[in-house]
């Protein structure tokens, strides 16, 4: 009776352990998946975003040079200055005298029968010395026709009485030109992440 005491009480022990190891320790290898998370430190998934310049806001720039569209080709490119600040959530993102870099995306140089333009669209944009890329709507500017100029003012002049039989009528130069210093403004059409 002795015997099967004892043997049972063995057979209970050994119910506890596994390979010699008590059920109720952890070794020293296994994680603590029940511990408490550690909120000293931020997670190694935190995430840090760049600041964002929404899409649709809108972009204005002084040319660095002039622009014509008699002399400028396809593939020109051109530099400007942010002649705005750029603003999120209270704080200059882009700040006034960032350099703009563009490119001419199509011109034509005018004649007497039809009007010369220009399409300009921007490159990217200097940020904290790097250079980010940009996605922003293009440019469009092309004058009246020369022929519809002069018919518009010579409309205007039998409005009117002229003293001086020698006046003549100069229509407009017939291509857009673009003076140093002009100010054209362009919109995000994608988002702008700028590094921090």
């Amino acid at each position: 009776m002795c015997l099967l005491c004892a043997a049972l009480a063995a057979a209970g022990g050994c119910s506890r352990q596994v390979n010699g190891v008590p059920s109720d320790t952890r070794g020293a290898s296994e994680l603590p998946f029940d511990a408490d998370p550690n909120t000293t430190r931020l997670p190694a998934t935190a995430d840090f975003h760049a600041l964002l310049v929404p899409a649709g806001t809108p972009l204005v720039i002084s040319l660095q040079s002039p622009l014509s569209s008699t002399n400028a080709r396809q593939g020109d490119v051109f530099q400007a200055e942010l002649d705005e600040p750029i603003m999120n959530s209270g704080r200059v993102v882009l700040p006034r005298g960032s350099m703009v870099n563009g490119r001419v995306l199509a011109a034509k140089s005018g004649d007497a029968k039809e009007s010369g333009y220009l399409r300009l669209g921007l490159a990217s944009i200097v940020v904290n010395h790097r250079t980010v890329q940009l996605h922003a709507s293009s440019f469009f500017a092309k004058p009246k026709s020369a022929a519809t100029q002069t018919q518009h003012l010579q409309s205007l002049a039998r409005l009117q009485i002229v003293n001086d039989a020698g006046d003549t009528l100069n229509p407009k130069q017939p291509d857009v030109e673009f003076s140093t210093a002009r100010r054209l403004t362009f919109r995000l059409l994608k988002s702008l992440s700028l590094p921090q």
